[in-house]
């Protein structure tokens, strides 16, 4: 092994240990893994055997390598002696089964490393064991009931990583079994015992097809069920749903006083109700419990109540509580809900000081929910709403003191739900915070690149750790039944219930991704319309058919096209718009319809940045009046700043601006490292396969 690395990258393994340790993502933490761990991290590691060395008496192995050849030669060979944290073999594992970061492998590769060269002799691949029938080594079934796809690495000291292939299940064990000494033998047992039981956590599960497809709910190993339970009816079940569903046990045995951060998608995919008009039901005094029984929660006809308050409040974000507000706009700062009763605040781009008066002052809150639908981009204000909202508590989250009255920690309930997107793509510009006025209600934190592949409860448990909330005060109720980063909405089987007026559909939630873009320019994004992000135009073109001949003939924005004969299917129809509010109200505006046919609309979307660029790329190429300008004045922000707020940099308008004739590939280019890095940054907080 060692000789095949120096040959092939012209480096020693301790050289590349070297490089590889002092990368970025070794620096923060993610894949902290090599050879000779530094003395300062020894003490991390597990000690293995305990060896009688001469003139020195008995002498413990504490991250050092137990392999006596590995040892001789510096603990550094081919066969033994690396080192490795826990999140770098997920991140490892992962990288084997799904592809991607940190190996990128492809997928030739990945086969050959894992299937069984000669089965009549080993159960060997190339590089690692398997839990197939073949010849027996002792080492077969160590994997339990995981299938016979499934392929694996055990260590002497005790360690072993499974992955099954089939299900997209991996499991990791790490002890120390030669510790005080490598008499111990019982290993064997507690592995297949070991993966027999998480097997039995996680089941069901679900196989692929031969063809990649998934036909059968899988659990991802967050709160499933294991006892058949489909209350899901074979769907997603949301975060909400599993608090619910648990009697909202999570959110109650908290006690004191709750305050809701939600908007209209806050509802529950079976009954369609608010969770805040769930919640306001049970505020209902002892004598009306009573009346309808133990354990019963008022029908809707029965006035609310808050004489016995679980839920005092709602935090509103941009589009309001109820979701009655354009672009741009929130909730006044305070009023009464109507259907509730409730106090309605909106902390859509309030301080961190107005954050924790509303919550702790005005409210007296002790547990804020968070149940948002987030729609993937990193420029959709929701997720930095509750970035704000994080922020805020934080403080108070690490300093408040048990007998602390005026301090008192908030703690943070966030309710997981699925990016309609998918999370398998990341893609486009990263936030660049160098120049400290790109944090904005775009984007607070830096190197979240234009799409994130994340969901919501993903995004809180990376934002907690960067605002440094305490994680004790933080709950995020994963999704269950079966929920994958392969899914588009339509997989997910959920209702979709629009996050703000413009996107009504997961088809516009689609689009918005490549065309949200033109919000910050004088072309037009199709607000004013009943789909807008799909049609989109602008009143300095000529020809609304030029522009659909454009992007049709382009295999970037119409990849899909297949020939039907003769006739190319094609992706834009050319129309003209008269949008009814906003911007160009009242005009006639040249544009395209982006036709996405029954089963498009909902199906996870590929890379989109490139259709973004080609797009505006088209509206430049088409402006022949001088009419195209980087000018978000219909927002507030005149001239390029929103444009580059939205992008997170200056660098994709200049692009465009100074070099028209580069093609959209190697724009692409040019932000395909940073996104890169993010997406190996984001696997320590990732939540399902």
């Amino acid at each position: 092994a060692a000789f095949v690395a120096r040959n092939v990258t012209s480096k020693l393994l301790s050289e590349r240990d070297h490089v590889d340790s002092t990368s970025p993502r070794h620096r923060s933490g993610f894949f902290a893994s090599g050879f000779q761990p530094p003395q300062r991290s020894r003490k991390r590691a597990m000690p293995t055997t305990v060896p009688r060395l001469e003139n020195i008496g008995k002498y413990t192995l504490q991250g050092q390598v137990n392999d006596g050849n590995s040892y001789a030669m510096g603990g550094i060979a081919g066969h033994a002696g690396v080192f490795a944290t826990l999140p770098s073999l997920v991140s490892f594992a992962r990288a084997w089964l799904f592809g991607g970061a940190p190996l990128y492998l492809n997928e030739e590769t990945r086969h050959v490393f894992t299937t069984v060269v000669n089965g009549s002799f080993s159960s060997r691949a190339l590089g690692w064991n398997t839990n197939g029938e073949a010849f027996d080594q002792g080492w077969n079934h160590s994997c339990g009931n995981l299938s016979s796809q499934t392929f694996m690495h055990i260590g002497y000291t005790g360690t072993q990583i499974c992955c099954d292939p089939s299900t997209g299940i991996f499991t990791i064990l790490l002890t120390n079994r030669v510790y005080p000494t490598d008499q111990n033998h019982m290993i064997s047992a507690v592995r297949q015992e070991w993966n027999d039981a998480v097997m039995q956590a996680v089941s069901p599960v679900e196989t692929r097809d031969e063809n990649g497809g998934h036909d059968a709910p899988h659990g991802t190993g967050h709160h499933d069920s294991d006892d058949g339970d489909d209350r899901g009816g074979g769907r997603v079940r949301i975060g909400l749903e599993v608090l619910r569903d648990e009697g909202f046990s999570e959110l109650l045995k908290k006690g004191g006083r709750i305050a809701a951060l939600v908007d209209p998608t806050s509802v529950f995919p079976d009954s369609l109700e608010h969770v805040v008009d769930a919640l306001a039901k049970m505020n209902v005094t002892r004598r009306e419990r009573q009346a309808r029984g133990k354990g019963a929660i008022a029908s809707s006809s029965v006035p609310y109540s808050h004489s016995s308050s679980p839920i005092v409040g709602v935090l509103a974000p941009e589009h309001g509580f109820r979701g009655d507000r354009q672009a741009e706009h929130g909730d006044p700062a305070h009023y009464v809900d109507n259907a509730t009763g409730l106090d309605v605040f909106s902390i859509y781009r309030k301080s961190a000081k107005e954050i924790r008066e509303i919550v702790q002052g005005q409210l007296g809150a002790t547990t804020v929910l968070v149940d948002l639908q987030d729609v993937g981009v990193r420029l959709y204000t929701l997720i930095w709403t509750f970035y704000d909202l994080l922020e805020a508590l934080a403080p108070l989250s690490q300093s408040a003191a048990a007998d602390d009255k005026e301090n008192v920690a908030v703690s943070v309930i966030v309710c997981d739900r699925p990016n309609p997107l998918g999370g398998q793509v990341v893609e486009g510009p990263v936030l660049d915070l160098s120049d400290p006025s790109f944090k904005s209600r775009y984007g607070k934190l830096a190197g979240i690149p234009h799409r994130h592949g994340m969901t919501f409860g993903e995004m809180a448990l990376m934002f907690a750790q960067h605002v440094q909330f305490n994680p004790k005060h933080l709950k995020v109720i994963a999704m269950q039944g079966g929920y994958r980063r392969s899914m588009g909405w339509r997989d997910t089987k959920l209702p979709w219930v629009p996050p703000s007026p413009n996107l009504p559909t997961p088809a516009s939630v689609a689009a918005y991704t490549a065309t949200v873009f033109l919000e910050a320019t004088t072309a037009w994004e199709g607000r004013g319309t009943t789909a807008p992000f799909q049609t989109f135009g602008a009143p300095f073109l000529t020809s609304s058919q030029r522009l659909a001949g454009l992007l049709n003939s382009s295999p970037i924005t119409c990849s899909e096209g297949v020939q039907q004969g003769e006739m190319k299917k094609k992706c834009f129809r050319a129309a003209a718009y008269n949008p009814t509010f906003f911007k160009y109200n009242g005009t006639i505006v040249p544009g395209v319809q982006w036709v996405q046919r029954p089963g498009e609309g909902d199906k996870i979307l590929g890379p989109s940045f490139a259709m973004a660029i080609e797009i505006l790329k088209s509206m430049q190429r088409l402006d022949v009046k001088g009419g195209f300008e980087f000018d978000g004045s219909w927002f507030g922000t005149p001239g390029p700043r929103l444009f580059d707020l939205y992008a997170g940099t200056s660098r994709l308008r200049e692009f465009l601006e100074d070099e028209k004739d580069i093609p959209t590939s190697e724009i692409v280019h040019k932000f395909e490292f940073e996104a890169k890095q993010f997406e190996q940054f984001r696997q320590a907080y990732l939540l399902y396969p």
